[in-house]
């Protein structure tokens, strides 16, 4: 049988010049850059989120 689950929610966004913060998918890293005449960021981003996965679901194939 098939499950589906949203994990849409709740992602923790690393950046390493700002502190982390929670978002939620999709979100766009730099949306905001360049509106103030500073130039837009280019860098290395992190989006973290645990997933729990239930026992039923160990011997199954799991994609993301």
């Amino acid at each position: 049988m098939r499950s589906v689950y949203k994990i849409n929610d709740n992602w923790t966004f690393i950046r390493d010049d700002k502190a982390p913060e929670i978002v939620n998918m999709p979100h766009c890293y730099n949306a905001l850059d360049g509106q103030d005449g500073s130039k837009m960021f280019r860098g290395v981003v992190t989006y973290e989120r645990n997933i729990e996965i239930k026992e039923d679901d160990l011997n199954c194939t799991v994609f993301l």
